[in-house]
């Protein structure tokens, strides 16, 4: 006895689905992260105050985190509305 296989099409995706997804796939940005850049900072300007390295690189990566968080937004929802 043969069985048949139904196609069944995808649904399409909206902002909100799209929304969803980014938020679920989105990378936080670690204490290891910030040790990591904080010490290259260190190593960079030779500034020995722990505090400033941290809450510069911190800054940093937070910045870098989220401009490419808009920008995956950004695309996916362009991609989304030209559809």
């Amino acid at each position: 006895m043969t069985t048949k296989k139904t196609k069944t099409k995808a649904k399409p995706k909206t902002v909100k689905t799209v929304k969803k997804t980014i938020k679920k796939t989105a990378v936080r940005v670690t204490n290891e992260d910030i040790a990591k850049r904080a010490f290259e900072i260190y190593l960079e300007t030779g500034n020995n105050n722990e505090l400033e390295n941290w809450k510069l690189a911190e800054k940093e990566l937070n910045n870098r985190h989220n401009l490419n968080k808009k920008e995956f937004e950004d695309t996916s929802l362009k991609k989304e509305v030209c559809r």
